[in-house]
């Protein structure tokens, strides 16, 4: 389980894009801070079309990771952490 001190970087590709810090707590994102900072050792890649279809439910993370549209790096990769972060955001944004 992450901890909420290390933040998750998260970086949207495009025209309403941007990069932001997202602070987790049992695997649910809690609050977020606009930029990356060197705190930020696992991040997730997407651009804006593809954050908005998950925001709106069109797509789901697991068809966009397999297709390409999503990626995730990082040290100590919990890539299932990852997905299931980005799926708890998405779910809160729509």
């Amino acid at each position: 389980t992450m901890a909420l001190e290390d933040p998750i970087g998260l970086q949207v590709n495009g025209p309403g894009g941007g990069q932001w810090e997202l602070f987790v707590e049992n695997n649910r994102p809690v609050a977020f801070r606009p930029g990356l900072s060197p705190r930020c050792h696992q991040l997730i890649y997407l651009n804006a079309d593809t954050f908005s279809r998950l925001g709106e439910r069109q797509v789901t993370v697991q068809d966009c990771l397999r297709r390409g549209q999503v990626t995730v790096e990082g040290k100590d990769l919990r890539q299932q952490d990852l997905v299931g972060v980005l799926d708890q955001l998405c779910s809160q944004w729509n």
